[in-house]
């Protein structure tokens, strides 16, 4: 039988977040909690490159950029977690032959709370134009 657990035992780290933080995205934020603190950039919809069109929905491209710099195995799974999330949330029929790209930036302590690293930025590398479309969808994505 398992006895009561002390309320000491069991902590949360609270999760503070900034919005609209960077002005050269349609979207953004900064979230810590604890140690860690990611920032994401936003910017959609926005023309796909003829190599990832799809005539049917929107892609997402996201891009996951550790705090060292130095892309791990993991990020490529996080990236692979943040499309299948994106594609449950947005109705991507709605936008077809268009992307949603999505930065994440590792500011410190890594998505496990390992590691540290220096303040980042994120920029737009592609410099593409912006569209005043909004994406439709079915729910929030926290």
């Amino acid at each position: 039988m398992i006895g009561p657990v002390p309320d000491n035992s069991i902590r949360v780290r609270p999760i503070v977040s900034e919005l609209a933080i960077l002005s050269n995205c349609d979207g953004s934020a900064r979230v810590r909690q604890g140690d860690t603190s990611v920032v994401v950039g936003i910017w959609g919809p926005v023309e796909v490159r003829q190599s990832r069109e799809n005539p049917e929905k929107c892609v997402f491209e996201p891009s996951v950029k550790a705090a060292t710099g130095h892309g791990t195995p993991l990020d490529k799974m996080y990236e692979e977690a943040i499309t299948q999330t994106c594609e449950q949330i947005v109705y991507t029929a709605s936008h077809p032959r268009t992307s949603i790209q999505i930065i994440v930036q590792i500011e410190s302590g890594g998505w496990l709370g390992a590691g540290g690293g220096k303040e980042r930025s994120v920029s737009r590398s592609d410099g593409r134009g912006d569209t005043d479309e909004e994406y439709v969808c079915r729910g929030l994505l926290c």
